[in-house]
């Protein structure tokens, strides 16, 4: 009978362990210091009119991070409170399906915004930029990408 009790606990642990991979192999995606593009900004050659392209497109990315934050928090926090409570599978999936689908949400975003950074450097700047902080290399004990 016990066992019967614990299948619930070992899927959502399932689950969480592998979100929580996910995570960690991707890392919060930032350059060492928790700053997306802050390795772009330490190239020497960038123009002005490049800065304010960057600057314009950091600004949306967080006006558009900063609009969804609040959704994020309360779907992890179901989640936590699904699982606190000894919820079932059929409960818990579709909650951890939606962090899951949330996390391809960010990595597409992540490459998407690298493609945009990409298109403002010149071919040149580019390498440099590889050079500084090569995209996909670990760094310290997280996985960073800029």
């Amino acid at each position: 009978m016990k066992v019967k009790r614990h299948w619930p606990a070992l899927i959502a642990g399932t689950l969480l362990v592998a979100t929580a991979g996910t995570a960690l192999a991707f890392g919060p995606g930032s350059c060492g210091d928790h700053k997306p593009m802050a390795a772009v900004y330490q190239l020497d050659t960038l123009t002005d009119s490049q800065r304010e392209q960057l600057d314009a497109l950091r600004e949306q990315r967080r006006t558009a991070m900063q609009k969804n934050r609040q959704s994020w928090q309360e779907e992890r926090s179901e989640l936590r409170e699904a699982i606190r409570s000894g919820a079932d599978a059929v409960t818990i999936r579709p909650l951890a399906e939606k962090q899951g689908q949330r996390m391809a949400d960010k990595i597409v975003r992540k490459a998407e915004m690298r493609q945009e950074i990409m298109a403002i450097l010149t071919p040149e700047q580019q390498q440099e930029l590889e050079k500084i902080a090569p995209y996909g290399e670990k760094r310290g004990r997280m996985q960073y990408g800029m």
